[in-house]
């Protein structure tokens, strides 16, 4: 481990990016949301933060947010087709559970479900996003349920002036997409956006054909008072599901379907309404109402035996809460409290059962970022929650397992305590310590009724994080490291004995990360972002065995290169060891081999006119990003299930802009 993070460091100093780029990649922006839930000019936050740009985002030339997310100092991507559409992202080692234990959202705006599907990434676009800020470890004081391994919030873009574009992209593998988007700011302090896309693709596998329309809007309205705003989404994507293969289909041809009549067409509106309104000494009100409402219908084969799906997900939220940020003896200070009340209405209908769950939840919490020195600032804060859970469960082979009306309820806190310390002005040396949950999900409770021979209801998942970390902002040189560990009790896992999510113990993650830029000269940029996580299991039947699918090294090294004002050259290798299956607790089959891959863009930009060119898997490597185990009828012995990602792929992006 020591000779790894060695050697990244010392990459750090030699990599780097153009000045804006190596700023914005790394840098604490003045206004960082996700450090304080709300816009506030306070750097000094007892955590590390990544910030990935739009400049940064429009240099990788990326067609989705997995893959602007890859490689970042301790993010692992796993994407079942390599199109973007089906990605799950963790943060600080979880595996086949990281879609439960890492929260993503939408300014703000939850993506997370109370079920074991992954939050949908397919419904952002790229287009929209001004940042992506990646939140360090443990955020279950400012945000709860889910925010064990960390917070990714994608920031999009606020109305400031008239400005659009129209984009059009053609690629390998029948891809095509057209994305226009239009805003303005009134002198009345009205402000509007539009944006809409739309998205063919054979994609690389066989019957992995994809159809994807997306149209959303935000107004929103300026006062010295206050502001209030609307925004609106309708996302439908219609996807043919090829899944896994073993190893011997994949020698025959990797791109072959083994379900080719298998698919998932998902319908989904969010809408979102906020209010922030100024109150007399330094104090503010702020409040968003979200609904949420995703409808999926489909075949998705089981053991090889098609089988209809129907998915209905409603979540809705309710997120009252007041601020103070006032100018203290040493420094900016912030206090808040504030409610979180989530309803999610889920219902799952298969050939084999149903699950039918309501689930409420409410949580309160109060924080406060306090400069107790002219160098020193301390956050702490305390969040309390509980779960009600109103569940219906039933299979063809055991019956009703949970009778409609069975509820099963819970209590959990969180608790942080955090220190910033500002060794020299461009140098900031932080630790933390916080305890943190995460809710039972009603897949969980389904399969664990079903568990034969005796049926085991999992419990919350509680833990402890610590970690320490220093960062350096210059106006060449910027760069961040931390350490942690990840204590987890009653950690929810996918137990292969019993085919069921239960408790597998208590779980230990010791790692680093490290995020780096520098710019020699104004016209180049380096930059090395790397990630480092031992996860393993300390107690329990599983004891002494490392959580699977959790690679141990990932990585991101670039260079961005000017060649004059209009053109620049992104280069980027992107790695990940090698992972063990998701279930394989033993180690017993072939996993997701480790691979290192190159991706290119080439970018023009011509008062307004751009285009991008971009390569990705530039050497065209043969690699997997997902490895499972699966059984194989009509013996039904256990064997590892992977699906093979894309080979060297092509895409042309042409635009017009107008600022």
């Amino acid at each position: 481990m020591h000779k790894s993070i060695s050697a990244v460091i010392l990459a750090g100093h030699l990599w780097a990016a153009a000045p804006v780029i190596a700023e914005d990649a790394v840098t604490l922006e003045p206004v960082i949301v996700s450090a304080t839930r709300t816009g506030s000019a306070v750097t000094n936050t007892a955590t590390g933060i990544t910030v990935i740009s739009r400049e940064q985002i429009d240099a990788r030339g990326a067609a989705d947010v997995a893959d602007v997310l890859r490689g970042y100092g301790g993010v692992q991507v796993s994407d079942l087709f390599g199109d973007g559409s089906r990605p799950t992202i963790s943060l600080r080692g979880f595996g086949g559970n990281a879609q439960n234990n890492t929260l993503i959202m939408v300014d703000g705006r939850r993506l997370n479900n109370s079920d074991q599907g992954a939050p949908d990434l397919s419904t952002i676009q790229l287009q929209d996003v001004e940042r992506i800020e990646i939140v360090q470890g443990s955020a279950a004081t400012l945000y709860g349920d889910q925010a064990v391994g960390g917070v990714i919030n994608i920031i999009t873009r606020t109305p400031t002036r008239l400005r659009g574009s129209v984009r059009a992209a053609a690629g390998t593998d029948e891809y095509r997409s057209a994305i226009v988007d239009i805003e303005d700011r009134l002198a009345n302090g009205l402000g509007m956006r539009l944006s809409a896309a739309a998205r063919h693709a054979d994609n690389y596998r066989y019957q992995n054909d994809l159809e994807y329309h997306s149209l959303g809007g935000k107004i929103d309205y300026r006062r010295d008072w206050g502001e209030a705003y609307f925004e609106y989404q309708d996302m439908r994507e219609d996807l043919e599901t090829p899944g896994g293969l073993f190893l011997d289909q994949i020698a025959v041809n990797r791109r072959q379907a083994l379900n080719p009549g298998d698919f998932i067409d998902t319908d989904t509106q969010a809408a979102r309404a906020g209010l922030v309104v100024h109150l007399p000494r330094s104090w503010r009100f702020e409040t968003e109402i979200t609904n949420r409402y995703s409808d999926g219908e489909g075949i998705q084969s089981v053991v090889g035996t098609p089988s209809d799906v129907l998915t209905k997900r409603h979540h809705r939220e309710f997120t009252p809460r007041v601020v103070r940020e006032w100018q203290g003896t040493h420094g900016t200070a912030v206090f808040a409290a504030g409610a979180d009340v989530f309803w999610t209405d889920y219902r799952l209908v298969s050939d084999i059962g149903v699950t039918d769950d309501v689930q409420t939840s409410y949580a309160g919490y109060v924080r406060l970022v306090w400069p107790i020195a002219s160098r020193l600032t301390v956050t702490t804060g305390h969040r309390q929650a509980r779960v009600n859970n109103d569940l219906f469960v039933s299979n063809v082979f055991q019956g009703v397992l949970l009778p409609e009306g069975s509820e099963v309820d819970d209590d959990a806190g969180a608790s942080e305590l955090g220190l910033s310390f500002d060794l020299a002005p461009k140098w900031r040396l932080y630790g933390r310590v916080e305890r943190n949950y995460r809710f039972v999900n009603a897949d969980e409770y389904g399969s664990a009724a079903g568990a034969f021979p005796v049926p085991t209801t999992p419990v919350t998942q509680t833990g402890r994080s610590a970690e320490i970390g220093s960062a350096w902002q210059g106006s060449r040189l910027a760069a961040q490291v931390g350490v942690y560990q990840l204590d987890l009790e009653n950690e929810i896992e996918f137990d292969p004995i019993r085919f069921i999510n239960t408790n597998i113990g208590e779980t230990r993650r010791r790692g680093a990360f490290i995020d780096g830029a520098w710019s020699p000269f104004e016209a180049l940029t380096f930059s090395a972002h790397y990630g480092y996580v031992d996860a393993r299991i300390v107690s329990g039947p599983l004891a002494d065995r490392s959580v699977p699918f959790v690679a141990e090294h990932t990585f991101l090294v670039g260079a961005d290169l000017g060649f004059a004002p209009a053109v620049t050259l992104h280069l980027e290798a992107v790695g990940t060891s090698e992972r063990s299956a998701v279930g394989d607790f033993d180690e017993a089959f072939p996993g997701a081999p480790g691979y290192v891959i190159a991706n290119a863009n080439l970018r023009w930009r011509w008062r307004f006119l751009e285009a991008d060119l971009r390569v990705g898997n530039l050497l065209d490597k043969e690699y997997v990003d997902n490895a499972q185990l699966g059984v194989r009828p009509p013996l039904f012995a256990t064997e590892t299930v992977r699906f093979p990602s894309p080979e060297r792929t092509l895409m042309l992006t042409v635009g017009l802009h107008y600022e």
